[in-house]
């Protein structure tokens, strides 16, 4: 472990879990392209480690390959949005975002994300744990938010959905403590138990009698009607011109 220069760069098309376990000389990973897949704890434990270089090839994280107690963030590196959306992350420890970590596509720090058009799911644990989101924008073709996507997205204040989405898994949006709107279309026909707990500030929009409103009032969460919040609006005389 000693001589792992602060650089690594790993060679293999399929990475086998629990070769770099425990590695604190390690402070950078750029995985080359081509890499498909991440074994099980293999990076668990590096607590020195502040940078991961995720290529778009990726298709595959083990559990808890990134599981590092204790230790600050990690900033993540990718170019590929929408692949990265589509990466099966095994368990929470499976993804270098959670902790708090970092995001960053093409080199840009993302505070507000928007979900590319051709994602149709978001895999589970797609953005677990990712520091840096505020503002969500959910594509115009996605259908599924798989269990605990943006589980820990404890900067997250404001999400909006499009009306293709139809589930939202469990524990999707658990832990977003900062969350304090979400708009749900009626297309929804599903959201899964705990989708929305710990999300003390919440208020959900949506449409009378809808899944939202059913799911609201069963978890206690404050619930207001799209139609009635649109004609609650105060708009003045000078707002609109006179003709």
């Amino acid at each position: 472990n000693d001589h792992i220069s602060d650089l690594l760069h790993i060679k293999y098309w399929v990475i086998i879990g629990c070769k770099y376990y425990d590695c604190t000389s390690l402070y950078t990973i750029e995985i080359p392209e081509n890499t498909i897949s991440i074994g099980k704890s293999l990076f668990s434990n590096c607590t020195n480690l502040q940078n991961v270089i995720i290529p778009k090839s990726l298709t595959f994280v083990g559990s808890s390959a990134f599981v590092r107690n204790y230790s600050p963030p990690l900033n993540v590196y990718i170019s590929d949005l929408t692949n990265w959306c589509k990466i099966e992350f095994e368990d929470g420890g499976s993804q270098p975002l959670y902790g708090g970590g970092s995001l960053y596509v093409d080199g840009n720090l993302i505070t507000d994300l928007e979900i590319p058009s051709d994602v149709k799911i978001i895999s589970k644990n797609a953005f677990n744990g990712c520091g840096n989101i505020v503002n969500l924008t959910i594509g115009s073709n996605v259908e599924t938010i798989e269990k605990s996507a943006f589980e820990y997205c404890q900067n997250l204040k404001s999400i909006n959905i499009s009306n293709s989405v139809t589930s939202i898994g469990y524990e999707a949006f658990q832990s977003c403590t900062n969350l304090t709107t979400i708009t749900i279309p009626g297309t929804v026909e599903c959201i899964g138990d705990q989708a929305f707990m710990k999300c003390k500030k919440l208020t959900i929009k949506g449409y009378a009698d809808s899944c939202a409103q059913k799911y609201a009032k069963a978890n206690k969460i404050h619930f207001v009607l799209i139609n009635e919040w649109i004609k609650n609006v105060r708009i003045s005389k000078h707002t609109i011109p006179y003709y």
